[in-house]
């Protein structure tokens, strides 16, 4: 919820064109972002320690499950 309400008071806009839509005035100019090689490398390693979490979070998941699954068999028999 506080991530919408931030976007509505303090709108941002991700293009030029919607920008001198909603504000109805001439744009002189766009700053773009540049991404350097380091930016790169930070967002893959960043990618790769998320799939990593992702994966072993579904991983503790698995083995939860099995673990669970064997305790109740144990139980039925």
């Amino acid at each position: 919820f506080t991530t919408f309400a931030a976007s509505q008071l303090r709108p941002v806009f991700h293009d030029a064109d919607d920008l001198r839509a909603r504000v109805e005035l001439p744009i002189l100019g766009v700053v773009t972002r540049l991404v350097t090689d380091a930016d790169r490398a930070r967002q893959r390693v960043d990618l790769i320690r998320f799939s990593a979490g992702a994966g072993g979070l579904l991983a503790m998941f698995a083995v939860a499950l099995t673990v669970l699954a064997v305790q109740l068999s144990r139980q039925v028999v």
